[in-house]
């Protein structure tokens, strides 16, 4: 008999007897004991492979080098088999455009979009992205890259933060 768990661990009972048969006489069995053993099987999990914190920075940038700058950053994942994985990023910024990945930054005027590195293509704030991971090593790779928010010429220091959640199963 198997129950599923809130937790995703899969709960299992089994009926154990013990007692004693008769080699010669198939039919007979006398049983001394039986017992309800009841046990979890958890699936085997994943680890974080990198800091729980990355710091990435863009330096002195001129709004005429602006297009070309792009930091980029791998968070790494060890699993101990293969699952598969759902990986959201949501910004601790107001959003601009959930769908293009483009947040604000602390400097008005500044925006950050969020790019999946592997794919080129936006982060999406309001869709998860499904992602098989192998056992072993895996990498999640993140690009960040400054806008410039329409008719604005910020000057300034700037921050942006995001969390990123990998859930899998």
């Amino acid at each position: 008999m198997f129950a599923h768990r809130p937790n995703g661990q899969l709960k299992s009972m089994a009926f154990i007897s013990v007692g004693v048969t008769s080699f010669g006489f198939l039919n007979y069995a006398e049983w001394f004991h039986s017992v309800w053993f009841v046990y979890n099987v958890r699936a085997s999990g994943c680890t974080l492979g990198s800091p729980g914190t990355v710091n990435l920075s863009f330096g002195s940038i001129s709004s005429g080098d602006l297009n070309n700058q792009m930091q980029s950053t791998s968070v790494s994942v060890n699993c101990q088999s293969a699952v598969q994985a759902t990986v959201s990023l949501v910004p601790s910024q107001a959003m601009v455009s959930a769908t293009t990945g483009v947040s604000r930054t602390t400097l008005a005027g500044l925006n950050m979009q969020a790019l999946w590195t592997d794919s080129g293509n936006p982060v999406n704030f309001t869709s998860p992205r499904n992602m098989p991971m192998r056992a072993g090593a895996n990498d999640v790779n993140l690009s960040f890259k400054p806008q410039l928010a329409a008719g604005q010429s910020p000057a300034g220091a700037f921050q942006s933060q995001y969390t990123l959640t990998i859930d899998y199963r």
